[in-house]
């Protein structure tokens, strides 16, 4: 694997971990754009990695891994955003003008707990990437 490649790998993980910080304040504290954090798994920016230039490690098994265990992260994001982002139902006017419903305390304490499990993806992920790199180094000697 060329040094470029690994370099990819490198700021990709930092991307996740960048990503996650954004995720982690909207959640607690709502304090970032909602948009800042995109919901997809294609479009935060180590998903545009993965699914790009990403693609030439394909033959490495856990680079696979890697590509689930993201799909479950953003899976789990997007129930926590769900809980948080829900739009009022109520009337025509609400709804032209974005009104949002207040999440109920009940309804933090589920993003909370989600926010844990999220939590546990990311670290399953960033573990991943770290045995991504070390076979990526292996491969090389």
């Amino acid at each position: 694997m060329s040094e470029e490649v690994y370099w990819q790998v490198i700021n990709a993980k930092k991307a996740h971990r960048k990503w996650i910080g954004y995720a982690q304040l909207l959640i607690e504290r709502g304090e970032v754009d909602e948009e800042m954090v995109p919901t997809n798994e294609t479009e935060c920016c180590f998903g545009q990695w993965y699914y790009s230039e990403g693609q030439q490690l394909i033959d490495i098994p856990v680079f696979k891994e890697i590509g689930l265990v993201h799909e479950q992260l953003h899976a789990k994001y997007n129930e926590i955003f769900a809980i948080l982002f829900r739009e009022e139902e109520s009337g025509l006017f609400a709804k032209l003008f974005g009104k949002k419903t207040k999440v109920s305390d009940e309804d933090l304490m589920k993003a909370k707990r989600k926010c844990h499990e999220l939590n546990t993806l990311s670290h399953q992920l960033t573990d991943k990437i770290n045995l991504l790199i070390k076979e990526m180094k292996l491969k090389e000697a």
